[in-house]
């Protein structure tokens, strides 16, 4: 499921989405917005400049994590595809809390 991440020369990223899934994840989760006009989602104008790139990066791994391609394309027109392996998206980030619960044994 390919996404499209175009960052303009200052380094603010347009994601083109087409999946309802990811955009709950950039609209709801992550505090992007969507673009009326061009159907893209993106950061608000008032993200102050050194939280871009990271709020940025945070969303390209979420929606990695979830199954996601995401294809990079800077200004200079250079372009980063991500390889995700091909399985079912993850439930749980790696490190978010908690271990798994040991199967239980029968008495």
């Amino acid at each position: 499921m390919p996404i499209t991440v175009t960052l303009d020369p200052n380094g603010r990223p347009r994601m083109d989405v087409a999946y309802a899934r990811a955009l709950y994840e950039l609209l709801v989760k992550e505090g992007f917005l969507l673009n009326p006009v061009t159907g893209h989602c993106q950061l608000p104008a008032t993200t102050w400049p050194p939280d871009v790139g990271r709020r940025t990066t945070k969303a390209v791994r979420r929606l990695e994590q979830l199954g996601y391609s995401i294809t990079i394309r800077l200004a200079d027109g250079r372009t980063s595809t991500s390889s995700v392996p091909v399985g079912p998206p993850l439930l749980q980030r790696p490190g978010a809390g908690g271990s798994p619960r040991a199967p239980r044994t029968p008495i």
